[in-house]
């Protein structure tokens, strides 16, 4: 067997050649598959070689949309899709923080890609979904979700007076607000009429 190592040359495409092992390949976007010869040839003679027909295809992509989410603790959900390319494979399976469908801590996410937002903001509040292709692992598209914590609700319950028959209700933020600015507005006036 040939024993030296070998360079082929391919318009757009260097490859370098070790041990019948291809080591590098200087076109990391190739978009088609380039039909190429490594030749190897002997070290102790140069006029022995063998060669072989190699096709390198491209490598597969993971893209996932939305690439940004904000959600609410205890509430929020999101739907996310994965757009595989440059295989027939398109299965993915979803993660977050690197956990197979999430977990009560950072959220939970189907194999349909609906992340839905734990109960309570993660530490730290930013997580990373993640879309792992089935046709090669190590290659995944990413999207990052900020957990925010839930609105406030501020509400009050209030009380008939006299004969009737009391009642109640919740009273919203700036109902209150706004009773407490006139509340505050009558003591001042009454104060000024004793001075």
């Amino acid at each position: 067997m040939p024993d030296a190592a070998a360079s082929e040359a391919v318009p757009g495409l260097t490859l370098t050649v070790m041990a019948g092992t291809i080591v590098t390949c200087d076109d990391a976007d190739l978009v088609e598959s380039a039909a190429v010869t490594v030749t190897a040839v002997s070290a102790a003679d140069s006029t022995k070689s063998a060669s072989s027909q190699v096709t390198i295809v491209p490598a597969i992509t993971v893209s996932v949309s939305p690439g940004t989410a904000s959600l609410a603790a205890a509430s929020g959900t999101q739907l996310f899709a994965a757009t595989v390319t440059n295989t027939t494979n398109m299965t993915v399976t979803w993660q977050v923080n690197g956990v197979a469908g999430g977990n009560s801590t950072v959220g939970t996410i189907t194999s349909s890609g609906m992340y839905t937002a734990p109960m309570s903001v993660p530490s730290p509040a930013a997580v990373t979904v993640s879309a792992v292709s089935a046709a090669d692992t190590s290659r995944s598209g990413l999207a990052q979700v900020t957990v925010l914590a839930p609105a406030v609700v501020v509400s009050a319950s209030t009380s008939g007076s006299g004969g009737g028959s009391g009642g109640g209700g919740a009273i919203d933020l700036l109902t209150l607000l706004v009773s407490a600015l006139a509340a505050g507005a009558a003591l001042l006036s009454r104060q000024r009429l004793r001075v």
